[in-house]
């Protein structure tokens, strides 16, 4: 008879288990939509995901500040080898400023430019 036990209360837990995931699953989320769209910066109309350096250099002071904090935010975050290095501000401004300021670089992504050459950072405190 111990076995039988065992197999309903197997069961009951199982039953139990999906019950709590269903009523996880159904909840409404309780964390308002403004914190999810501050997430998502933008810069002349475009999601950072999709902002070239003709969203850079139509974009205003603060959504091109918002960007680089974004950027660093984001290249910086952390990785099971520790954090990504990253661009000051300065270094940030004057890159895309370079790469921005020819006509046939409208197109080029800014996260790519901004990931690419933060990749070339030296960090010393790394190789010690």
């Amino acid at each position: 008879m111990m076995p039988a036990r065992a197999g309903w209360l197997a069961a009951a837990l199982a039953l139990l288990a999906a019950g709590v995931v269903v009523a996880l699953l159904a909840a409404p989320d309780s964390t308002p939509a403004a914190s999810y769209k501050s997430e998502l910066q933008v810069i002349g109309g475009k999601p950072l995901q999709q902002a070239t350096c003709q969203q850079w250099n139509a974009g205003s002071a603060d959504e091109r500040a918002a960007v680089l904090a974004a950027l660093k935010s984001t290249v910086g975050g952390g990785t099971q080898y520790g954090r990504g290095t990253t661009l000051t501000d300065a270094q940030a401004y004057a890159l895309f400023s370079r790469a921005c300021a020819h006509a046939y670089a409208s197109g080029f992504m800014l996260y790519i430019i901004y990931s690419r050459a933060a990749a070339y950072q030296y960090v010393p405190q790394r190789f010690q």
